[in-house]
């Protein structure tokens, strides 16, 4: 389910609900109100109540059946290895190596100068 929301002052909110953020409970994970209604979103389905749709139950929305994303079976393999207690593919100082580029992107794009990784990040 993907809402999109526009607020009073013009912000554009999207807001999606994926089988890859639905837990297993019956508590909703978030309700959205509104002035003429109200959606919480269950683990399955939402629960549209509004004036329009009169008094009762609320109208029940099932999610479309969406399949896991590429990235599902990396954080599968991911929490496997953390419950085993081994090491993952790459190292924490791989990661900071990959974040360090990133953020040297940034700053150079800001600055306008070149970003020396072994000056700005030398501990990695």
């Amino acid at each position: 389910m993907t809402l999109l929301l526009t607020m009073a002052s013009g912000l554009n909110v999207s807001l999606t609900q994926t089988c890859e953020t639905r837990f297993p409970s019956d508590q909703p994970r978030y309700v959205l109100h509104g002035q003429r209604g109200t959606v919480p979103a269950l683990r399955d389905e939402a629960h549209v109540s509004s004036a329009d749709l009169g008094r009762g139950e609320p109208h029940r929305i099932p999610y479309p059946d969406d399949p896991l994303s590429d990235y599902t079976p990396e954080f599968q393999a991911l929490a496997t290895l953390i419950a085993r207690g081994a090491e993952g593919p790459t190292s924490a100082r791989s990661q900071r190596r990959t974040l360090a580029v990133v953020q040297a992107g940034y700053e150079s794009a800001a600055t306008g100068r070149p970003v020396v990784l072994a000056q700005r990040f030398p501990d990695v």
